[in-house]
């Protein structure tokens, strides 16, 4: 007799398990996918390389020191117009990472809900979706008395962390989509990412205009990282070495060739091998 109450129990318990699975934690709790590294949504704007202390205000330093400097400037142009506008984006996606997710069995989603603060506290809820091999993600983004759960940002990633899309809005007040970020994380090492201006108003000759971009890579070869940048509808080609800090420029605005204007490891001017 105690051993048929034993076995109805057991058998009343898995029934309970399974219909009110997420609230008896009967099951093991769902993995979340991985969020994509830092890398796939927050461009490598250093382009500190070598002594970057050497005066550039005499006339033989600007001389000395030309294609470097160009190539710095326009780095900076784009790390400029970035950082004004993806401060609370970056903010809000760096914090994700210190946190865990919530499975949602009903939704099929999970959530990563936690504070970050810009002056004041932001909570955050990014938001993950398996869709076959592709993960869709949302950022909802709120600031207390200001704006609530407003989409900041979405995008797609391989379940394989190979390649993946970001679309970034402008702001709460005017939340049109503005940047678009296409990555690739390749496993012999080599990666790129690409932001692309996406907002078709934005034509006020003002920064980086609709369609103008910036396109940073790591690669092989003697030249292994590289900037392409399009500001205006002028293209910039930038090639260095990391290690050795050599390095070069092709920019047809500015030299009036199509031909590369090379640097030293000491990022002096030299001829083009």
């Amino acid at each position: 007799m105690k051993t048929k109450i034993k076995n109805f129990i057991m058998l009343f318990l898995t029934i309970i398990c399974l219909i009110v699975i997420t609230e008896t934690g009967c099951k093991k709790k769902k993995p979340a996918p991985a969020i994509p590294p830092q890398e796939t949504f927050v461009m490598d704007m250093n382009f500190k390389n070598g002594d970057t202390t050497k005066s550039m205000t005499g006339t033989k330093d600007i001389l000395t020191y030309y294609n470097w400097g160009h190539s710095a400037w326009n780095v900076a142009v784009w790390n400029f117009i970035l950082t004004i506008n993806m401060v609370i984006p970056v903010a809000a996606f760096l914090e994700s990472f210190n946190h865990e997710a919530e499975y949602d069995a009903g939704d099929e989603e999970w959530t990563w809900s936690y504070n970050f603060t810009l002056g004041v506290v932001h909570t955050a809820k990014l938001k993950a979706k398996l869709d076959g091999e592709w993960v869709h993600w949302e950022m909802y983004i709120s600031k207390e008395n200001v704006f609530t759960d407003v989409l900041w940002f979405y995008g797609d990633s391989k379940t394989d962390g190979t390649q993946g899309t970001w679309t970034i809005k402008r702001d709460a007040n005017n939340p049109i989509e503005y940047i678009g970020i296409i990555w690739h994380r390749n496993t012999d090492g080599t990666s790129d990412i690409k932001y692309t201006n996406i907002d078709n108003s934005d034509t006020d000759n003002v920064g980086a205009d609709y369609g103008d971009y910036v396109m940073y890579g790591i690669t092989t070869g003697a030249y292994d990282r590289f900037y392409d940048i399009s500001i205006l509808g002028n293209l910039t080609e930038i090639e260095w070495s990391y290690t050795s800090k050599i390095g070069r420029v092709k920019d047809f605005k500015r030299f009036q060739d199509n031909v590369w204007h090379c640097w030293d490891a000491n990022l002096v001017d030299v001829a083009c091998e």
